[in-house]
């Protein structure tokens, strides 16, 4: 999909005199206590409301008696200090998917509407398949996305064949969740922003990450937001989106 360099000084314009980008503060979610309650909130956060999803959180951790949240701005907590996906294997691999959504979650919100299995059992498989690649907690997760270029391509192939996960939306959103600054999470406010502002509703999820990524370039030559990533321009657009048609 080719789009002008004149566009993307366009949008990168409206940018910079709509968007919130003088001084970006990413919200609480991007600063949980512990890694599987990103994995949680990307799970449940697919075509639903969001406040719908703080919910699921909130009603997971009150049921364990977890911390949810560090504070704003923090580095990640003490390996100590963190419930690891292990401890919620640990936990919960017994448990009945049905029963992990009446009785923890409270929600038996579903992957798909036709043919998809419980957001309770889709989040259960996450935590298998990050066990299984010895990722246990944040310090795990940036060990791994650290390494070269390919390492985390069975790992990543392994959760797009979970139910309902094959766009890889969740997953991006995942690891943004957990700290990461070059990717973002194509959902339908960040798609809407896009087709509207390029005119263009052809674009993909697939060209989402590559338009971010130009307007961040764009932003930081033009108007010197030096310090902006991707996740910062994804938070913004969507917190612009969320209270627009």
């Amino acid at each position: 999909m080719p789009i002008t360099d004149e566009k993307i000084g366009e949008v990168a314009q409206f940018c910079n005199e709509h968007l919130a980008l003088k001084q970006p503060i990413l919200s609480k979610s991007y600063y949980y206590q512990s890694l599987p309650i990103c994995v949680i909130d990307a799970v449940f956060s697919i075509g639903v409301r969001y406040s719908g999803v703080e919910k699921v959180v909130d009603n997971f951790c009150s049921y364990i008696k977890i911390k949810k949240f560090r504070d704003r701005g923090s580095n990640f907590p003490e390996v100590k200090d963190q419930y690891s996906v292990n401890e919620f294997i640990n936990d919960y691999s017994q448990v009945d998917s049905a029963d992990l959504a009446n009785n923890v979650f409270k929600s038996r919100q579903r992957t798909s509407s036709r043919g998809g299995i419980l957001k309770a059992d889709a989040a259960k498989q996450w935590m298998h398949v990050l066990s299984r690649y010895s990722i246990d907690n944040f310090q795990d997760l940036n060990t791994k996305l650290g390494l070269e270029a390919g390492e985390l391509d069975g790992l990543e192939q392994d959760i797009r064949l979970i139910r309902g996960q094959g766009s890889g939306i969740s997953l991006g959103y995942f690891y943004m969740l957990a700290g990461r600054d070059n990717f973002i999470k194509p959902d339908r406010m960040i798609m809407r922003f896009l087709r509207n502002r390029f005119g263009n509703d052809r674009i993909s999820v697939a060209d989402a990450a590559n338009l971010i990524d130009a307007l961040v370039k764009r932003l930081r030559r033009d108007y010197t937001y030096h310090d902006l990533t991707v996740r910062d321009l994804d938070h913004a657009i969507w917190n612009f989106q969320r209270s627009r048609p």
